[in-house]
């Protein structure tokens, strides 16, 4: 479990991962009329830049790779898709923008009930690829007020949040 850029919750299998990305690619690519930008740090591992970033980069013109820090980016979408739960989900609060964060179901299960409830119709769970698919259709195509997050955390007691975020809710409360 990685407490640093994740959820607290697991990290997903690197061939399933492949393969979800490959799925999500495969959709942004025939998205006519919008452009996806792939954020990607650099990275010594380079792992994305051995599989899913060639997969994408022979196939499709709308999905553009960019590096630098995510918020640079924000003035150039209208939204942001986040296909794991990192600290990125954090970023994109900050931003103003609709902001979906997709989730494996059998991930889901590390990040606390609370946590859940504040992310509101951000964070949208999935069992299937399909089922990310079917959420991201209709985060793009249904304007929905309720994927603007506000991260306002002065709506909650700091010990909360970060005893929430750790799975320890009511631990120094």
């Amino acid at each position: 479990i990685s407490y640093r850029r994740h959820l607290t919750a697991p990290t997903y299998p690197i061939g399933w991962y492949y393969e979800y990305q490959k799925r999500l690619m495969d959709y942004f690519g025939t998205q006519e009329g919008y452009r996806f930008i792939y954020k990607q740090p650099v990275t010594e591992r380079q792992l994305a830049y051995r599989s899913i970033i060639p997969y994408f980069k022979e196939r499709y013109l709308n999905i553009i790779l960019k590096t630098g820090k995510l918020y640079d980016y924000f003035p150039q979408a209208d939204g942001i898709i986040i296909d794991r739960p990192m600290t990125s989900l954090f970023e994109a609060a900050d931003s103003g923008l609709p902001v979906i964060c997709l989730c494996a179901d059998f991930v889901s299960i590390g990040i606390p009930e609370a946590v859940k409830e504040f992310l509101g119709r951000t964070l949208q769970t999935f069992s299937t690829y399909d089922e990310a698919i079917s959420s991201l259709k209709v985060f793009l195509e249904e304007p929905d007020p309720n994927y603007i997050f506000n991260m306002d955390l002065g709506q909650l007691d700091s010990d909360f949040v970060l005893n929430s975020l750790h799975g320890r809710e009511g631990v120094g409360n």
